[in-house]
């Protein structure tokens, strides 16, 4: 199997969702909401990660079933977590 490219792709993975929470931000900073520290953290969080994960080098012509399985699964869990994340940092 290989798990740089799983790797790679959780990395994109984790960029997309950080991506997907700066529309939240920059609502909750209009809104002058207390959550706004979650969500950068959140952000920060998820986005450190997927920077690290995206420089692992791989080579994308050698997908099988197996590591489209892997990637799916684990993008599915990575995702919940990382979106997750937010919900918990804002209780504290």
């Amino acid at each position: 199997m290989n798990r740089n490219l799983v790797f790679r792709a959780l990395g994109l993975v984790l960029l997309c969702e950080s991506l997907a929470m700066v529309p939240s931000l920059l609502l909750a900073v209009c809104l002058k909401e207390q959550a706004v520290a979650a969500f950068l953290a959140a952000i920060v969080f998820t986005l450190l990660p997927g920077l690290a994960l995206t420089a692992v080098p791989a080579n994308p012509n050698q997908v099988s079933y197996r590591e489209g399985f892997v990637i799916a699964t684990l993008g599915w869990v990575v995702m919940e977590f990382s979106a997750a994340c937010r919900f918990f940092l804002r209780a504290f």
